[in-house]
């Protein structure tokens, strides 16, 4: 395992603004092709079809996203240049991310802004698998807490800053695309500055593999990683699926506008910022704090027990105040398993001189879990007839998932 070796020296405080930065941009260009713009730009070309075409369009760039990423984690592991084997795809595939935005601006068929959307996708979950391969590469074991805890703060900032610049600055979709395609592209660019990426040493080369073989997912043969991969995949189902019917709970379950006279839209902006915020505590607390430790299992239980009390209580009790705490709890346990549970994988990769490979098939987790997510609550919330049943078992599914960590024998 890459945790038995790691001889590297401790990382700046340059190097994690860089990262940070990075990924900020990253979740902030993924808002076009994965939520807000495209979903208002669909419903410009296509008011009546706008929701099935937004379904093609997600799932489209979701498959491809999770076939393209670990084929180019192979060829990012072989990577040798003067600029390092990370640097070279990060800002590659950001310029391919960028370029697909703006040309997305000037589109008036769904057919293509579904091609633009999926190379938009693939070219972000490989900027992400590269980004985050750049941890076990150059992160001692006793800092992969905090750095995970930026990579994964970096989602909801991303997130709130894409819809702040979508929505009360540049509201017109042609002009949202082109700030989001700036955003990603300043921002990789300041990452290339800021990040030196040394020589590749003989312990960093790990086992020369076939480009297909990252295709086909080949390191879950591993029993700790495909432990690892398995309970993440369920913790993303669980969470995708509550964060996903946000909305609908609000508006049909708890009636939010008969008792606050405000749409539900208000409410939700309310849980999206209470979720958003508590998650980066959580995130910065959990990884911090198990860094200092030394352990990661505990604090990867405990986000499970977390995030398990904020789902029964959105689905127990249908009050305001508890529609909160509800959402301030799976916000706080999220926060804390994507520090702590990031740092666990890096440090039972099969292969650390497959880093990337590796790292994009843990991605893939998430992809599958945002596609299967939908198709698992539709007929849930119809057999229940309401969606408290859908967080009773979102709970389960996250606490089952972080449980997975319990068995894996390559990190504490």
């Amino acid at each position: 395992m890459s945790s038995t070796t790691d001889q590297v020296r401790p990382v700046s405080g340059r190097f994690s603004a860089a990262v940070l930065i990075a990924a900020v941009g990253l979740h902030t260009g993924l808002l076009a092709p994965n939520g807000l713009l495209v979903a208002r730009h669909l419903e410009q070309i296509d008011p009546a079809g706008k929701v099935a075409a937004l379904g093609w369009v997600v799932a489209a760039g979701s498959l491809v996203a999770s076939v393209i990423a670990p084929i180019a984690g192979v060829l990012s592991d072989r990577t040798r240049s003067s600029w390092g084997r990370r640097r070279p795809w990060v800002v590659g595939s950001a310029a391919v991310a960028a370029l697909s935005l703006v040309l997305l601006a000037y589109q008036t068929e769904i057919w293509l802004v579904l091609v633009l959307c999926c190379v938009a996708q693939a070219a972000l979950a490989v900027l992400l698998s590269a980004l985050s391969a750049l941890i076990p590469d150059q992160v001692p074991v006793n800092q992969r807490g905090r750095i995970s805890a930026l990579l994964g703060l970096a989602q909801p900032l991303g997130a709130m800053l894409a819809t702040v610049l979508v929505t009360a600055i540049f509201a017109d979709v042609f002009d949202g695309y082109l700030i989001l395609a700036a955003v990603l592209a300043g921002a990789t660019a300041l990452f290339a500055v800021l990040v030196d990426e040394p020589p590749v040493t003989t312990a960093q080369t790990g086992k020369r593999v076939s480009v297909l073989d990252g295709l086909r997912f080949s390191a879950l043969a591993d029993r700790d990683f495909a432990l690892s991969w398995v309970g993440r995949f369920l913790v993303m189902l669980g969470t995708t699926a509550a964060v996903l019917y946000f909305l609908y709970y609000l508006s049909d379950e708890l009636r939010y506008q008969e008792i606050s006279g405000e749409p539900a839209e208000a409410g939700m902006l309310w849980l999206t910022v209470v979720f958003g915020m508590c998650c980066i505590v959580g995130a910065l607390v959990g990884g911090s704090w198990s860094d200092r430790v030394g352990r990661r299992k505990p604090f990867v239980a405990a986000s499970g027990v977390t995030m398990a009390a904020g789902c029964l209580l959105l689905g127990a009790v249908l009050h305001w105040p508890s529609t909160i705490a509800g959402a301030a709890l799976l916000g706080v346990g999220f926060g804390v398993y994507t520090s702590a549970a990031t740092a666990h994988i890096t440090q039972v990769l099969p292969s650390r001189g497959n880093g990337a490979r590796d790292l994009a098939v843990v991605s893939a987790s998430n992809t599958i879990a945002q596609v299967l997510a939908p198709l698992m609550a539709a007929p849930v919330i119809a057999l229940a007839g309401s969606y408290r049943a859908l967080y009773v078992l979102a709970g389960v599914l996250a606490l089952g998932g972080t449980l997975l960590s319990l068995p894996v024998r390559g990190a504490r």
